[in-house]
Formats: C-alpha cells, structure tokens, sequence
C-alpha cells in the first residue's frame, strides 16, 4: 500500500536528509520513532503530500505520487490519505459538524450525514456536533480530528505526535481509538513520534 526508495529532502539551508526504504501493506501499523529533530514529521510530510521530495519515490495503492502534478496531488491526498496533526485544527467559525464535512466537500462527495453520526457515536462525541470546537476538551478534539482523518474512508491515514501531550490512560485511549478506526476501514495507519510509550504497543516499527 505504502512503499518508498531512495526517499531524501532538502531543507532551505541546503541540508539534505536520506531516510530508509520501507513499506507497508493495508490494514498494518507502521510505528516511525525518533528524537525531536531526526525528520519524523518531515517523512509524515512527505508521505502526505504536503512536502516533495529532492529524491527518490513514494509509491501508494500503486501509483507513483511523486510524478503526480500539483493539481493531481491535491486530488490524490484529499481521497486517499486521513491526517491527524498533533495538535488539532480546525475552522473555529465552523460547528463540529461541519468540521467533519470538510473533506467531503472537498472531494466533491455527497455529505455523507449518516457516516459522520455514526463515527460520532462510535468516537462519542455525538452531544457535540452543533458546537463549536473550540467548546471542547482537548481530548474530544482530538476525537473529532481522529473522525473528520477518516471521513473518506482513506487508504492512509498518518498521524503525527497524537499522544505527546496526554498521560497514560489518555495515551491509550488515542492509541486504541486510531487502531480500531484503521482497521474498520482496512486503512495503513503510519505513527511518527518520540513518545517512548508506544514502543511497545506497536512490533513493527523503524527509528530514525
């Protein structure tokens, strides 16, 4: 499903940096450890389209996105690919529920109603669809940005730091919801982090 060589970047200061071949297939968990400064969320980057990089490929579902041209990327990463970011964000103009809209309309999708209630029952935050989201807890944010990631059902879904913040019992909580989430819908699910905690939560898994 994901498979990458001869993956590199290069930063503005001209520093270049080479990362490991690896692959992973539907439905698995890749675990990406590593310090603060080692690239972690420079590969997420990549890996969701929001980077190119200076060498190499970047194969999904087998296509090569990295021949993609920019309005194809754009196409590619909206239908294929669920992006949870550390820390959520979010149109605070917009209620939670039409947060969780976005990328359907994005995709030009019938606005699947019954899909988002569901992934709201099911993630339980459904009391809270016509707030806005700046009313909720950092938990039931994060919540909310685990469900609107897989609001297409997508191939990919990325996450970056999603437990940084949080203590353990919440760690777990993320941890379960993202796991359980991508195994309902079949999806890689792809974890850069340096929290220690997941090392053992996760048996496949690469450091940088």
């Amino acid at each position: 499903m994901i498979e990458t060589k001869g993956l590199s970047y290069q930063y503005d200061k001209g520093n270049v940096i080479q990362f490991e071949d690896f692959s992973i297939k539907a439905g698995e968990t890749l675990l990406i450890l590593g310090k603060s400064g080692v690239g972690k969320t420079t590969l997420l980057h990549l890996l969701a389209l929001l980077l190119k990089p200076k060498t190499g490929k970047i194969i999904i579902n087998n296509t090569a996105i990295t021949s993609l041209k920019s309005n194809e990327l754009v196409d590619f990463r909206a239908k294929n690919i669920g992006l949870v970011f550390q820390k959520p964000h979010f149109v605070n103009s917009l209620s939670v529920k039409e947060n969780l809209l976005l990328p359907n309309y994005f995709v030009g999708k019938a606005l699947e109603i019954s899909h988002l209630n569901t992934l709201a029952s099911s993630l339980g935050f459904d009391k809270y669809l016509q707030k806005k989201t700046s009313q909720l807890s950092l938990g039931e944010q994060q919540r909310v940005a685990i469900a609107r990631a897989i609001m297409n059902s997508p191939k990919i879904i990325l996450a970056d730091e999603p437990t940084s913040s949080l203590d353990d019992e919440n760690c777990k909580n993320v941890i379960a919801l993202l796991q359980n989430q991508a195994q309902k819908i079949n999806a890689c699910l792809v974890i850069v982090t340096h929290d220690q905690r997941l090392k053992n939560e996760f048996s496949n898994q690469i450091t940088l």
